[in-house]
C-alpha cells in the first residue's frame, strides 16, 4: 500500500492546557476550563500535584506570597479520580506535573499513574533525576521542561534523562511573562539536534502568537497556561491564554502540516482562475481573413487571459490564418494550424467508446468538441446562465444530439456572480433560486432522455452549508433525490468534493461528502454518488487517509465517475500520471460513464482531452 500523502513529513503538533493553579481552588470552574479547553481545540489538559507536605514552614516573605497561591490552589484527593474520569469521557489527554519523587509514588499508590496520559517533570526539578527515573518507570511518556539551566548543563542533563521518542524536551524561559525578545526560539533548533525525543515548547509569553514561531522551528508539543477568563485573578493569568486565544493558536496547530505541505509548489484551480481573470491575454484588433500573415499590428493586449500569453504570441508572428477571425476572439495556436480530428472508426474513438469515456462540454463548444471526436459520451457543464439559455430554448443542445448519445449534466455550481447554489440554504432566496435552476435542468434531463433514449443523470454539488448535524443532512438529500426520481423519472447524484474548494477564486472547506464520516453516511442513506477522483485524493490527502480505501467504500454508491488525477491538497486536475492517480486500468475496467477531466481541455479544439484519451489508451494497451 502506498504512504499516505503525509506520512513521515513531520511529526503531527498539539497543543496542552496548562490549567495548573488558574482554577483557584473552585470545583466548578475546574471542570469547566477542561471542556472550555477541549472545545478550543487542545489535544490534552494539565494540573500540578503536591502532597499535604510539600511546604516548609519556613519561608521568605517573596515566597510566601507564591505558596499562598498554590495552597489554595492545590487539588483536593476527592477530586482528582473525578478529573482523570472526565477528561476520559470527553476524550481528552491528562497529565501532571510532579515536583518531588515521593509525591509521584504517593499519586501512583492513591490513583494509579496508568489512568493518566503524561508526566511533566517542570523546569525547577530537570536536575532530580531520581525522580526523573521514577517516572520513567511508569511507562508512561515523560515530559521535562529545562527553564533556568544554560545551554551545557541542559545538554548533560538530558543525556542523564535517557528519553525516548515518546518523551519531549520542553525549550522554556522560566519568567512570568517572558518579555518579547527573551524567548531565545533558535535554541528549539539545538534541542532537536541533542535528542531522539519529541520537541515542545513551554510559553510563559504575554503574546500567543510566539507559539506560532516555536512550532516553525520544530517544536512539536506546545504547552501554555490556560484560563477561564483574561479578567481572572491569579499568578498565571498574565501568562495565559484564554478560550479564543487557544481556539486561535490550535487553528494553526491543528492544521500545521497541512499549512506547511510536503515542501512542493503546485498551483490550486483558484489561483489558475485568478491568474486567467486577471492577467492578461493577446487578441485580435480587428477582422481577419484567411490567408492573412498575422504580426503585431493585428493584435491588442486585454483580460482576461484566455488564449495566447503575450509572451507566447510572438512565436505566431508572420504566420498564415486557417479561418477567418473576428475582432475581439482571442489568439490560438488553433487558428494557425489544422488541429486533430478523429475518424468515427478510429481506435481512440471505439477505446472511448467501449470504457464509456465522455467529455464535458459548455455549450458554446459542444459542437465542435463533437465533431472533433465523434464519440458519443458527453456531459454538459452548464453555468447559471446557459441553464436559462437551455430553459427557453432547449434546441440549442438537443439539434446537436443523436438517439444512442449518452449525457449527463453538471448542474451550474453558482446561481448568481455572487452566490453558489445550495437548495438546502437557510437564505430563502438562495434555497428558491437553486431550486428553480435544479428543475430547469431536470426539465432538460428529461428532454435529452425523450431525444437520445438513454438516462440522463444530473450530478453536482448540492451544500455549502457547515451542517453540524450530518445525519439530518444526508437524510434530507436522500429525501430530496427519491422524490425527484419519483416525479419525474431522473437521477440525481452527489458529487464528492475536494475538503477545499476553489470557489470564487478563494478557497473554502467543506463539510459535506469530503470525509470518511461522510462516506458512511452515503452508505447508511444509499446515496447516488458521482466519484471525482481528483476531488476523493486531494480530500483523503487533507484527512492523511488513503484514497484508494475510500473509493473501494464508495463503490458499492457510484453511478458516476469523474476521471482526474490531483497530488496532495491543492494540486487539483494535474496531467494525467503526474499526480496520485495510479489505478487507472482498474477505473477504466469499471462499468460507470467516466468523464474525463483534464484542466482547459476544451481549449484549442480540445487538444489536451486529445492528449489525456491517447494517454489513457496507452496505459490501458500496456
Amino acid at each position: 500500500m502506498e504512504l499516505n500523502y503525509y506520512t513521515n513529513i513531520m511529526t503531527n503538533k498539539i497543543s496542552i492546557a496548562e490549567i495548573g493553579i488558574n482554577h483557584g481552588g473552585d470545583h466548578d470552574k475546574l471542570f469547566r476550563m477542561i471542556k472550555l479547553a477541549k472545545d478550543s481545540g487542545c489535544n490534552s489538559v494539565k494540573f500540578q500535584y503536591r502532597s499535604e507536605s510539600f511546604f516548609s514552614e519556613n519561608q521568605e516573605m517573596g515566597s510566601t506570597l507564591i505558596i499562598d497561591e498554590l495552597d489554595k490552589s492545590k487539588l483536593d484527593d476527592n477530586w482528582i479520580n473525578s478529573i482523570i474520569t472526565y477528561c476520559k469521557e470527553i476524550d481528552v489527554k491528562i497529565g501532571f506535573s510532579f515536583f518531588k519523587k515521593t509525591d509521584l509514588e504517593n499519586f501512583n499508590k492513591k490513583f494509579e499513574i496508568k489512568n493518566i496520559d503524561f508526566i511533566k517533570i517542570p523546569s525547577p526539578e530537570f536536575r532530580n533525576i531520581e525522580l526523573i527515573r521514577s517516572a520513567k518507570k511508569t511507562k508512561k511518556p515523560v515530559y521535562i521542561s529545562y527553564g533556568g539551566g544554560n545551554e551545557e548543563e541542559i545538554y548533560e542533563y538530558i543525556e542523564k534523562a535517557k528519553l525516548n521518542k515518546n518523551d519531549c524536551v520542553f525549550h522554556c524561559i522560566t519568567n512570568y511573562p517572558v518579555a518579547i525578545g527573551n524567548q531565545q526560539l533558535g535554541f528549539i533548533e539545538k534541542l532537536s539536534k541533542k535528542t531522539n525525543s519529541q520537541i515542545g515548547y513551554s510559553s510563559h509569553d504575554e503574546n500567543w502568537e510566539i507559539c506560532l514561531l516555536a512550532i516553525s522551528l520544530g517544536a512539536n508539543i506546545i504547552e501554555r497556561h490556560f484560563c477561564e477568563s483574561k479578567n481572572d485573578i491569579g499568578l498565571d493569568i498574565s501568562t495565559s491564554s484564554d478560550p479564543s486565544e487557544f481556539k486561535q493558536l490550535n487553528l494553526f496547530i491543528n492544521n500545521y502540516n497541512k499549512i506547511i505541505g510536503d515542501g512542493k509548489r503546485l498551483s490550486n484551480q483558484g489561483e489558475i482562475v485568478n491568474v486567467r481573470n486577471l492577467g492578461v491575454g493577446v487578441y485580435y484588433n480587428s477582422d481577419l481573413q484567411k490567408g492573412i500573415a498575422f504580426d503585431e499590428n493585428h493584435t491588442v493586449e486585454l483580460s482576461p487571459a484566455t488564449g495566447i500569453r503575450p509572451n507566447e504570441v510572438i512565436n505566431l508572428y508572420g504566420k498564415k490564418l486557417i479561418k477567418k477571425v473576428q475582432k475581439g476572439d482571442p489568439v490560438n495556436i488553433s487558428d494557425f494550424k489544422e488541429s486533430f480530428k478523429i475518424q468515427k472508426e478510429s481506435g481512440l474513438v471505439k477505446f472511448m467508446d467501449s470504457k464509456k469515456l465522455s467529455l464535458p462540454v459548455r455549450l458554446h463548444d459542444f459542437k465542435k468538441i463533437k465533431e472533433k471526436f465523434s464519440g458519443t459520451y458527453y456531459e454538459l457543464h452548464l453555468s447559471f446562465k446557459e441553464v436559462a439559455i437551455l430553459n427557453k430554448n432547449p434546441s440549442v443542445a438537443l439539434d446537436l444530439i443523436n438517439q444512442g448519445d449518452n449525457i449527463s449534466i453538471h448542474l451550474p455550481d453558482y446561481i448568481s456572480k455572487d452566490h453558489l447554489i445550495d437548495p438546502f440554504s437557510d437564505n430563502d432566496e438562495i434555497n428558491l433560486s437553486s431550486n428553480k435552476i435544479i428543475d430547469n435542468c431536470i426539465e432538460i434531463s428529461k428532454q435529452i432522455k425523450n431525444k437520445s433514449k438513454k438516462e440522463c443523470l444530473i450530478l453536482g454539488s448540492f451544500s455549502v452549508n457547515n451542517f453540524k448535524n450530518k445525519e439530518i443532512f444526508y437524510h434530507k438529500f436522500k429525501e430530496y433525490t427519491d422524490s425527484i426520481k419519483e416525479k419525474d423519472d431522473v437521477l440525481i447524484a452527489a458529487q464528492w468534493l475536494p475538503s477545499k474548494a476553489w470557489y470564487f477564486g478563494g478557497s473554502a472547506l467543506l463539510n459535506l461528502f469530503v470525509n470518511e464520516e461522510d462516506i458512511n453516511f452515503v452508505k447508511k442513506n444509499k446515496i447516488n454518488i458521482c466519484i471525482d477522483l481528483a476531488h476523493l485524493i486531494l480530500s483523503a490527502n487533507y484527512y492523511e487517509q488513503d484514497w484508494r480505501v475510500w473509493y473501494e467504500k464508495l463503490k458499492e454508491n457510484c453511478v458516476h465517475i469523474h476521471i482526474s488525477d490531483a497530488a496532495g491538497t491543492d494540486g487539483e486536475g494535474v496531467e494525467f500520471g503526474k499526480g496520485n492517480l495510479s489505478n487507472y486500468k482498474e477505473i477504466l475496467d469499471e462499468d460507470y460513464i467516466k468523464v474525463i477531466e483534464v484542466w482547459e481541455g476544451h481549449l484549442n479544439g480540445g487538444e489536451k482531452f486529445h492528449e489525456a484519451i491517447k494517454f489513457l489508451k496507452n496505459i490501458y494497451d500496456e
